[in-house]
């Protein structure tokens, strides 16, 4: 049986994309070269190259910044539990003759960042 062209296609995407990787971020310059490396190669097929690369190298430098993101938003998250009164008791803005609303304290909402 013969390979579908769309897997063909696929495999020869994700082999160009990976040789643009490893040429580095600047897309011309990666696009120069598999233009050089693969003369001949269809223009689809190589910005689908470019395409996969880019998400390739996003991913390499966004999957840190986003676990350090995520150890960030649990660090405060644990030391806003360790600042919680012990009694359990919310904090409620002190009510006035107004019902509270003359008390700046609902614009004070805890904002994450």
């Amino acid at each position: 049986m013969a390979p579908d062209n769309h897997h063909l296609r696929a495999v020869v995407v994700a082999d160009i994309a990976q040789i643009m990787v490893a040429i580095g971020q600047d897309s011309g310059a990666r696009h120069a070269a598999a233009l050089e490396r693969f003369p001949g190669c269809p223009e689809p097929i190589l910005w689908a190259a470019e395409c996969e690369a880019d998400r390739l190298i996003e991913a390499r430098f966004l999957a840190p910044l986003a676990e350090r993101f995520a150890d960030l938003v649990a660090a405060r998250e644990m030391e806003e539990a360790a600042n919680r009164p012990a009694s359990g008791g919310s904090r409620q803005p002190a009510m006035s003759g107004d019902g509270g609303r003359s008390s700046s304290s609902h614009l004070d909402a805890d904002v994450p960042f």
